[in-house]
């Protein structure tokens, strides 16, 4: 009769753990098809970002609920801004930012701009990607994108600082949702 209580509780134990062991097995890494390093946001969680003076609003968004406003009072999107050292261990080769758009009018401009500066602040790289010419809609939402080759000039050093800004060019508004930023 002991034994038999004994062997219930070391086969409920062993149960529980099984079911545990599969839990956590189904929360690891998930699979990725893209490789790199990738910083996203979709302005539902802006933790790390610097926030522009409009703000993150609650609006049509390209996904979720939130985007990011900009318009003459608040003329930058929330800034991406971080240490290479922080991104990857190994030698970066290339770095890419989009962001979707959407204009309010016609005349609406931006720019989506990706800066590469040294530990003094020195600038040594300042790629920019217009929405000229690319985002011809008003009711649709566009993704616009620039990259840069980090191999060339000594880009790739650990201590440099990479910022990935929109700006708004212009005097009418552009919501911007979705930016992403990959190093490869």
């Amino acid at each position: 009769m002991q034994i038999d209580i004994k062997k219930k509780k070391i086969n409920k134990t062993l149960i529980m753990l099984t079911i545990g062991s599969l839990l956590l097995a189904g929360c690891g890494k998930k699979e990725s098809k893209e490789e790199g390093v990738i910083f996203n946001n979709d302005f539902e969680a802006t933790l790390g970002w610097i926030e522009n003076v409009n703000g993150v609003v609650r609006g049509e968004a390209h996904s979720g609920n939130f985007l990011c406003k900009t318009d003459t009072l608040g003329p930058y999107g929330n800034t991406f801004t971080l240490e290479l050292n922080k991104s990857s261990d190994k030698p970066l080769k290339k770095v890419s930012a989009s962001v979707w758009m959407l204009k309010s009018t016609d005349a609406a401009e931006g720019v989506l701009v990706i800066e590469i500066s040294n530990k003094d602040k020195k600038s040594l790289a300042y790629i920019s990607s217009l929405t000229k010419g690319v985002a011809n809609s008003t009711h649709e939402w566009t993704n616009i994108e620039a990259f840069s080759d980090l191999t060339k000039k000594d880009l790739n050093n650990p201590s440099n600082k990479i910022t990935v800004v929109f700006i708004n060019t212009s005097k009418d508004r552009i919501d911007i949702d979705d930016v992403k930023i990959k190093f490869e």
